[in-house]
């Protein structure tokens, strides 16, 4: 949401599932006669070689046992799997056109005695062949190397990982147990950090709330320059307890709004932020001051904190300038002779 992930379609992990959506293509001319192997009837010869190698007995089996058990199903239901597979595809159109049903691309439509296998085959096609490959980790060196900045695009507030120290999660957009589908469709995985991905989002179904089908965005089309204001925010009065914290999101939209609820976004700069860096943050404003000028009064009090906040703001980005910009600046229109006090017998003491 906060900027764009760039895409890398002539990546090796770009070319699994190519070769998965032409398997499943090539099994439109399946029947309970047809044989798997050769292997190449069915996969391009690059996979193909790929599958047939010794150390990918595995991988094949997942294969093989998905497709004995798709080729004794009614041919109505053959098809049927084939066409939701390659519908469900097109990650784009799922999450932002809510006249899709998203459930046909949910693991509960797959035929019952089909349903494992294709939860096994996907898995294993994820968890290792996307590593071995798809060159997971390549990806994520060349998608890092090409951000700006380091960031979290999700929260803003966490780090993302230095590839030499180990690879970010992906997330599954849509997720990985719920649409097997969309397993190793890279227009479904995204790197994400540790806590929102693990913590926050987890097995959220962005596509749905409750019941009602609603819009998402894809991170590799849309973003937007997010801006937090505390307006209506009461900051602690003390730095024993915490603050009463008013976190509004701009734009306020559809995709911002369902952002903001997936990731828990205001609860997390409420909390983990405002409230759990606040003494934090005013020692920074104190060594800051310091070396700019110490004011003599509320006005110049908060006139510093204005230049700080607009200083940070400069580049939002950075991890977390976007809400410790937003804390500087609404503190110096925070007027309360009370607060003021307490931060000019603060910075003297």
């Amino acid at each position: 949401m906060l900027f764009l992930i760039p895409q890398i379609p002539k990546h090796q992990a770009y070319r699994l599932n190519k070769h998965i959506r032409l398997f499943f293509r090539r099994l439109a001319n399946v029947d309970g006669t047809s044989n798997f192997n050769p292997v190449s009837n069915y996969f391009h010869s690059e996979f193909a070689n790929w599958l047939n190698r010794p150390d990918q007995l595995t991988l094949k089996s997942h294969f093989e046992a998905f497709f004995d058990r798709f080729k004794v199903l009614p041919s109505a239901q053959r098809l049927l799997v084939v066409q939701r597979f390659s519908n469900s595809q097109n990650i784009e159109n799922i999450l932002n056109d809510i006249l899709i049903d998203g459930q046909l691309f949910q693991a509960k439509t797959i035929p019952r005695t089909l349903r494992p296998l294709v939860k096994e085959l996907f898995k294993y096609l994820y968890q290792t062949t996307l590593v071995s490959f798809g060159q997971i980790k390549d990806h994520y060196q060349s998608v890092y190397n090409m951000l700006e900045t380091k960031t979290c695009p999700f929260c803003g507030i966490e780090r993302l990982n230095a590839p030499s120290l180990r690879k970010q999660d992906y997330d599954h957009i849509l997720n990985q147990s719920k649409y097997p589908y969309g397993s190793v469709n890279m227009r479904n995985l995204v790197p994400m950090g540790t806590e929102c991905n693990r913590s926050f989002k987890g097995s959220t179904d962005v596509i749905y709330q409750a019941t009602a089908r609603v819009k998402y965005y894809s991170p590799f089309i849309l973003s937007h320059a997010i801006k937090v204001s505390l307006t209506g925010s009461i900051p602690p009065n003390d730095f024993d307890t915490t603050g009463n914290w008013k976190v509004k999101i701009h734009p306020n939209n559809t995709y911002t709004r369902r952002w903001e609820a997936v990731f828990k976004i205001k609860k997390r700069y409420a909390e983990q932020m405002l409230n759990g860096c606040y003494v934090d943050w005013m020692k920074d404003f104190k060594i800051y001051i310091k070396r700019h000028g110490l004011p003599t009064n509320s006005v110049e009090i908060r006139a510093k904190f204005k230049e700080m906040g607009e200083m940070l703001l400069e580049n939002p980005l950075s991890e977390p300038n976007l809400v410790k910009g937003a804390f500087y600046r609404f503190l110096s229109t925070y007027t309360n002779r009370t607060y003021n006090r307490a931060v000019m017998d603060f910075i003297r003491s």
